[in-house]
């Protein structure tokens, strides 16, 4: 007679390692940067301009870029200087660390 044994698959499937992938900081902060770049063009496109009071017009995105470099610069060291203490890789046990949820 034979017997199977109810262990998990050591091997992950796609989906997993796509699902892995998503849920890194990094994707994440890129995300947000492209997105915060993405508005600043749109902005310099279609948006208007401010007008100073001796009458001179300065275009918006000038002011949303500026704040967008300071929040490029957060997000950057936020998502991607996670590097580990010994090993430089980044996020050295992803799934084996205690209280993980992948």
């Amino acid at each position: 007679m034979t017997t199977m044994r109810h262990e998990a698959p050591t091997d992950k499937t796609p989906r997993d390692r796509i699902v892995f992938q998503i849920l890194t900081p990094q994707f994440w902060g890129a995300i947000a940067i492209v997105a915060m770049w993405l508005a600043v063009l749109f902005d310099g496109v279609y948006g208007g301009d401010v007008i100073g009071s001796d009458g001179a017009h300065i275009p918006s995105a000038i002011f949303i870029a500026f704040f967008a470099s300071l929040s490029t610069w957060a997000i950057g060291k936020r998502a991607f200087g996670a590097i580990g203490p010994r090993t430089g890789d980044l996020f050295p046990c992803p799934a084996q660390c205690p209280g993980s949820i992948l």
